[in-house]
């Protein structure tokens, strides 16, 4: 049975979503909106939702997102509208839509303090994470694996860090692993780029980004930067 949402929670807390199978959603699997805060949702799997596997909307904060499986949606996971200090860890995400709206993991419109860490981002349809309009998310221990657009995409954001993630982007694409248009005081750091014809790049809207320690292997381009006061210090480039 198709419905437009699974499981729908609006002004909702300290709930525990856990343990279930959701298919066939039309706008999402899982649902959280006005201010439905300190909820754990965990271990669950979530299969062919035409929007979202998990939706955290309007001022929804201090949720947990762990250890979930999502196949075959258009976004797995999407926080946006003000939802502030969520948790996304642990999660596998595969595939998406066919939709060029289509990434994995979406933060966006002032959803700020997010902590994004030691997620598996297998096979996306366009980009793997992407960061919007949102400033403070940490995003560490990640692992993204042949997306067709790019592995990580951060956009009008500033006070982030990038952590030890694993980024392998579509060989012989000409795509990025790490996307930057107007972002600022971001530390990149210990992080393993592989792949794609770009790995980091940067608009002139962007500054005062440190890029350090980084491996960057087998492109075209270890860094395109436009901007001013970068930080490019102790990485190791090796194209082979």
């Amino acid at each position: 049975v198709t419905a437009a949402v699974n499981l729908y929670l609006s002004s909702s807390e300290w709930n525990n979503i856990t343990d279930n199978t959701i298919q066939w959603g039309w706008e999402a699997g899982i649902r959280l909106q006005t201010n439905a805060d300190n909820n754990t949702i965990a271990n669950n799997t979530i299969n062919q939702s035409s929007n979202d596997g998990i939706f955290i909307y309007s001022s929804s904060r201090y949720n947990v997102i762990d250890n979930n499986k999502v196949y075959n949606s258009k976004r797995g996971i999407e926080v946006t509208s003000s939802s502030w200090y969520n948790n996304i860890t642990n999660n596998y995400i595969e595939n998406g839509s066919t939709s060029s709206y289509t990434t994995q993991i979406s933060i966006s419109v002032n959803s700020s303090n997010s902590y994004v860490d030691s997620n598996v981002l297998n096979n996306s349809i366009n980009d793997g994470l992407a960061i919007a309009n949102s400033n403070s998310t940490i995003i560490s221990n990640n692992e993204v694996y042949n997306p067709l657009g790019e592995s990580f995409v951060l956009g009008t954001t500033s006070f982030n860090i990038l952590n030890n993630n694993h980024l392998e982007g579509r060989k012989s694409s000409l795509r990025h692993n790490i996307k930057m248009t107007s972002v600022s005081f971001t530390n990149i750091t210990g992080n393993t780029l592989k792949f794609t014809q770009y790995q980091i790049s940067s608009d002139i809207g962007s500054h005062d980004n440190i890029i350090f320690n980084n491996t960057i292997r087998d492109s075209d381009q270890g860094g395109s930067l436009s901007g001013y006061n970068f930080q490019f210090i102790n990485n190791s480039i090796i194209n082979t």
